[in-house]
């Protein structure tokens, strides 16, 4: 299989997860991937060695995210100590 048929074919099967928008895309041929639509922040280039610090990064960003949503779920939700 030709690497940009094989390419394709893993970004169609990602695409099609349910949370797709917390996976992490790490890839050496940055001219190919680039021809994909994959949101911005799932995508990281590298050479010989995966930036672990950088995965550090996006990883701290999508938790914060969570929850931030989390935290503005719970506003204005009572809550009682009480019988």
């Amino acid at each position: 299989m030709h690497l940009l048929e094989y390419l394709r074919h893993k970004i169609q099967k990602i695409n099609q997860l349910a949370e797709k928008n917390s996976i992490i895309l790490a890839g050496e041929h940055e001219p190919l991937l680039l021809r994909f639509r994959i949101p911005d922040g799932q995508l990281m280039f590298y050479d010989r060695k995966l930036p672990h610090l950088e995965i550090v990064r996006i990883l701290r960003r999508y938790e914060e995210k969570l929850q931030a949503e989390e935290i503005a779920e719970l506003r204005g939700t009572e809550i009682s100590f009480g019988n």
